[in-house]
């Protein structure tokens, strides 16, 4: 028998040990409960953490390697399509650098790059 079994048996003849009993286990239960959920909820299991953490690294490793290949589709057609051929390079050197800029200036947020973009824009427009 365990430590419930045995108390209850003897708290069959005593009310208020019944009414102390049931309100310790359901006060112990209550808070197996809240700790299982809370370790569940805030992540404490470890294994839970190492994975959450690869995914996350895998992710932004694909979404790198997914933008970095729309950006060198975007290089090809700009280089391609522009000048007609792909020996000439005048002016698209500095688009790295302009972007770098933009990302910098706009504090790689998105409303920010686009006001840095929209200024760059205009400055390259009138200085060129």
């Amino acid at each position: 028998m365990n430590d419930f079994t045995k108390n209850m048996a003897q708290a069959l003849f005593n009310q208020d040990k019944i009414n102390d009993l049931l309100r310790k286990e359901l006060q112990q239960a209550v808070n197996d409960l809240l700790e299982a959920e809370l370790t569940a909820f805030l992540g404490y299991d470890p294994y839970v953490v190492m994975l959450e953490f690869l995914l996350r690294r895998i992710s932004s490793f694909l979404y790198m390697l997914l933008f970095g290949g729309f950006a060198g589709i975007g290089g090809v057609v700009q280089g391609l399509g522009t000048y007609q051929n792909y020996f000439t390079q005048t002016s698209s050197i500095n688009i790295g650098w302009d972007g770098l800029s933009v990302a910098l200036l706009g504090n790689s947020t998105a409303i920010g790059i686009l006001i840095a973009y929209l200024l760059f824009s205009i400055l390259i427009i009138l200085y060129s």
